[in-house]
């Protein structure tokens, strides 16, 4: 048994996690700067860029949908455990290029190889959730909120695994399909499962 004076708190990882995911959002947000018109006089002025703005609404969403299952997931559990620990660094470590990713994406000259960049990290994050899903679930089989939350979430973290990781050689044949994927796979986790009220 795992001294409880050692333990890492729940605390520390859903604020780490939110901390960290917040500042993505920011850097996100801050490439806006340098690739929109700062003093558009015309509606026009906006059009050759709008497959950029496109990009970062996508990758909001994006990200805003990761932060809300992982936040209703960190939520339920009673105690974190180094393994989990690990396991949603790991996460945070391809959140982190995330940014890079959707600039790439916004790149209207090159979308074939940001398609594939953009896959690549999603697959990876994809991959991450799937991970830390099914290790909660297996270390919380005696907690019904637990359960409840994970076991129709971890079908659905496996299917977008595989969405993802069928776009980067969908990239190849048309970028839009990848595209196409993107938006796809992280719809899969619009709608998060609600937290069972114990009687």
């Amino acid at each position: 048994m795992v001294d409880q004076d050692i333990r890492p708190e729940k605390r520390r990882l859903v604020v780490f996690s939110d901390v960290f995911i917040a500042i993505v959002l920011v850097v996100m947000a801050a490439d806006l700067r340098n690739v929109l018109p700062m003093n558009p006089t015309r509606l026009i002025d906006w059009v050759p860029e709008i497959h950029r703005l496109l990009t970062y609404v996508l990758g909001f969403f994006t990200l805003g949908i990761v932060w809300v299952n992982h936040s209703l997931l960190t939520g339920a559990l009673e105690q974190a455990t180094r393994g989990m620990m690990w396991l949603n660094l790991n996460l945070m470590f391809w959140i982190s290029f995330f940014p890079v990713s959707v600039r790439l994406l916004g790149r209207g000259d090159a979308l074939e190889h940001g398609a594939v960049i953009y896959g690549l990290v999603l697959t990876a994050m994809s991959a991450s959730i799937f991970s830390l899903r099914a290790f909660v679930r297996a270390r919380n089989r005696d907690n019904p909120d637990m359960v409840a939350l994970s076991e129709v979430s971890t079908y659905r973290s496996g299917a977008a695994f595989l969405i993802c990781a069928g776009s980067v050689p969908l990239a190849f044949v048309s970028p839009w399909i990848s595209i196409a994927c993107f938006v796809v796979a992280p719809a899969l986790f619009l709608f998060p499962e609600s937290r069972p009220v114990r009687a």
